[in-house]
């Protein structure tokens, strides 16, 4: 109980890890594993669904900042879509950046 994704304690409690894991299932449901990328302290996953390119993107260390296009919508690991100008900041938690 209080560990992993739901905490049962005192009735059913969906914790942070509960939507992280059901966003990323949803996400990358039909979607094929193209690379894996490590480049000055980021860590990437691509993957290619129907027209659309999907990265998992995060830093182990520290922040950094991420050039992005206009036609890149930003998530964060539960699945909120953040409003995202031409830069964002990755670090530790994992952002999805769906293209196309």
């Amino acid at each position: 109980p209080g560990y992993g994704l739901i905490d049962n304690r005192d009735g059913i409690k969906k914790r942070k890890a509960f939507f992280a894991f059901q966003f990323m299932i949803t996400l990358l449901k039909n979607a094929i594993f193209v690379k894996y990328i490590e480049k000055n302290g980021l860590y990437s996953l691509v993957f290619k669904k129907e027209n659309q390119e999907i990265i998992a993107i995060w830093r182990n260390e520290g922040e950094s900042e991420y050039e992005i296009n206009q036609k890149t919508k930003v998530f964060l690991i539960t699945g909120e879509e953040i409003a995202a100008n031409k830069k964002i900041t990755i670090d530790k938690s994992v952002k999805y950046l769906v293209i196309g």
